[in-house]
């Protein structure tokens, strides 16, 4: 499902000085520009494919009434590349350029609800499969 509101692509290049060049001082640039959070750093510890399309992000794997669930969110990789390197004007012209390019929640076949935005953000849940494999971080 795509909607008309806009998440803005530095949010999802990392923490600390990667999201601090994006901002200016009202913004709370001195914030962002000194240390970096936990968590923030690793934003793109996870990569999954939607179709044709590759995203990196980071996902959480949790328990809801016993059952496993993986929520991904992230961007495709190519965009997260551009904004990771500070190429803020190449991300938001090949954005727009390919706004109408992102998977639809149909076309995926081994995720459930799923939201595709026009700046190539991504949020994705599933249950985990149960045959997942013994040394893969969901489980346990």
């Amino acid at each position: 499902m795509t909607s008309g509101n806009q998440v803005g692509g530095g949010s999802l290049a990392g923490g600390g000085g990667k999201v601090g060049q994006y901002l200016i001082d009202e913004q709370g640039r001195k914030h962002f520009s000194e240390t970096t959070f936990a968590g923030t750093g690793s934003v793109h510890d996870a990569e999954v494919s939607f179709g044709k399309e590759r995203y990196v992000g980071t996902d959480q794997v949790f328990r809801i009434n016993r059952t496993r669930v993986e929520a991904f969110s992230g961007m495709a990789k190519d965009l997260y590349d551009l904004l990771a390197d500070g190429k803020v004007e190449e991300y938001r012209r090949r954005a727009y350029e390919r706004q109408k390019d992102w998977p639809e929640p149909d076309d995926i076949d081994d995720w459930g609800a799923s939201s595709f935005r026009s700046d190539g953000t991504a949020l994705a849940i599933r249950v985990v499969p149960k045959t997942a494999s013994p040394g893969d971080p969901s489980r346990g």
